[in-house]
């Protein structure tokens, strides 16, 4: 289903179109600079609005399970992902409510979230300790992707694959990710839009749009360098070069000036390799997973990344927070304060921190490599839920529909009230942000081995090594790789066991 986004539309049947857009966990979303062109002539010469060919729905059975019981065990972070308690006026929260009762009423069950530990370094360590003594209180597990491997390692996870309905070529489901966790034909870990974390944790760029423009830099500007491929880190760096104010007037660069780009956190680092389009991994011929990181293009990028954070005039380091905020991506705080020109981070920044923010902000997707590179793609953080199921249970069929259920359902209802109240309406109202919101949607990557990654798991760090490179202003990238290669290799062997 498109719906073409055009200017003067009303907000109602624009957020309609935002079940197409949102379907971009499909590998049918394109956004490649010639599929924007195509949608953004199309848009001009468009004077209605295109009907949609048929309402997104599941293709589920009618059953009636008697007022049985769906538990998720959620991490406490994510539990809204599956649970409200009634409905407060919130939009976003009203939603998941009212989504719940949709699928309570249809099948006759209660959906219940549990948290089987409030600590978020013992959560899943407890929940390994639950399902290994037995325990079958729960139905789905629901973890950050990047703590998914403690689970796997001992083995209290069953392949997705049992379950009957559901249906993983649905829009609701991530294939391209679902897929590249796939080992052996079994997926542990599912991803979909069952909640609003993967869709939180996906990093768009932001700008500020009246000191962008005090340098020259017009919304329309942005929007034709994306549409027109030439939106590159070259272009983005230089703009950033020239954005500089000395609040204070100390003639020394610190806190509480004015930058194009900050960090001080370390998932700042993180957005380059997926925006450069440099995976981790790959797939030889009988689907076992291959080594892909050594290359050129990752050397070139670490080379220019570090002079960018080294030498650039518009970029600062903080060493301590300029302002205190609790916000786990800090450089959002420091965007939304004013205190920088462009912010990257996750789709949430809008609704959590830049609400009350007094400068109009922009969207955009990240820049490319270079304007030879295919497409926009984006960082997908590893916080978001990914869902299993426990080896203490075989109701599949229940498990199946229900789940399926509920992820048909929020990408039908949780996610467009989601955008438009996260956006101020921007993406129902604004057909140039709706355009950059869907080539960021489309343009999500997430490498397995960013669910193996840690130092003690199958990849020993590697999806780290960029950031800890970039923070010590080192380029030794072959040294640090060669280091942990033949380990990641004969970690891989024990991986394929445990499938």
């Amino acid at each position: 289903m498109r719906i073409r986004l055009i200017a003067g539309v009303t907000a109602l049947m624009l957020i309609l179109a935002s079940l197409s857009v949102l379907a971009s966990c499909s590998p049918a979303a394109d956004n490649t600079p010639g599929a924007a062109d195509t949608a953004a002539a199309a848009a001009a010469e468009t004077t209605a609005v295109e009907p949609a060919e048929t309402e997104l729905r599941d293709n589920l059975p009618e059953r009636d399970f008697n007022g049985k019981e769906m538990v998720f065990a959620v991490y406490p972070d994510n539990i809204e992902d599956i649970l409200v308690e009634a409905e407060t006026g919130d939009v976003c929260n009203d939603a998941v409510f009212r989504r719940n009762m949709l699928v309570e009423e249809r099948f006759n069950v209660k959906i219940v979230a549990t948290t089987p530990s409030a600590s978020m370094y013992n959560w899943y360590d407890d929940i390994v300790k639950l399902v290994m003594a037995g325990d079958d209180t729960f139905h789905v597990g629901g973890h950050y992707a990047y703590m998914l491997y403690k689970a796997v390692n001992n083995r209290i996870y069953q392949d997705w694959h049992q379950c009957d309905y559901i249906d993983f070529d649905a829009s609701w489901w991530c294939k391209e990710i679902n897929d590249s966790s796939t080992i052996n034909g079994k997926l542990y870990g599912i991803v979909g839009n069952l909640g609003m974390s993967l869709l939180q944790y996906t990093v768009a760029f932001y700008y500020n749009v009246r000191m962008a423009e005090n340098y020259g830099h017009l919304p329309a500007d942005f929007y034709e360098m994306v549409r027109s491929s030439t939106w590159t880190f070259d272009v983005f760096s230089k703009m950033v070069s020239e954005m500089y104010i000395d609040v204070n007037g100390d003639s020394i660069r610190n806190n509480g000036d004015i930058f194009g780009w900050t960090m001080i956190t370390s998932s700042i680092y993180d957005i380059w390799q997926n925006a450069f389009n440099l995976p981790f991994t790959g797939r030889d011929k009988d689907g076992k997973i291959t080594l892909n990181y050594m290359t050129e293009k990752r050397q070139a990028a670490l080379e220019r990344m570090v002079d960018f954070y080294s030498n650039n005039p518009g970029v600062f380091k903080y060493t301590e927070k300029p302002i205190q905020t609790d916000w786990l991506w800090t450089e959002g705080a420091f965007f939304a304060a004013g205190l920088q020109v462009f912010n990257a981070g996750p789709v949430m920044a809008p609704y959590k921190i830049f609400r009350e923010m007094e400068d109009p902000y922009g969207i955009l997707p990240l820049p490319k490599w270079d304007e030879a590179q295919e497409g926009y793609y984006t960082y997908l953080n590893d916080r978001h839920t990914v869902w299993g199921i426990p080896i203490t249970t075989t109701e599949y069929e229940f498990i199946g529909i229900i789940t399926e259920a509920l992820a048909c359902e929020s990408l039908k209802s949780v996610y467009p009230a989601f955008f438009d109240v996260a956006l101020k309406s921007k993406y129902s109202e604004d057909a140039d942000t709706a355009e950059m919101i869907d080539i960021v949607m489309a343009g999500r990557q997430f490498d397995v081995a960013f669910t193996f990654g840690e130092t003690n798991s199958v990849f020993c760090n590697l999806p780290y090594i960029f950031r800890d490179l970039c923070k010590a202003n080192s380029t030794d990238l072959a040294s640090k790789y060669a280091s942990i290669e033949d380990k990641i290799l004969a970690n891989l062997e024990g991986l394929y066991e445990l499938y």
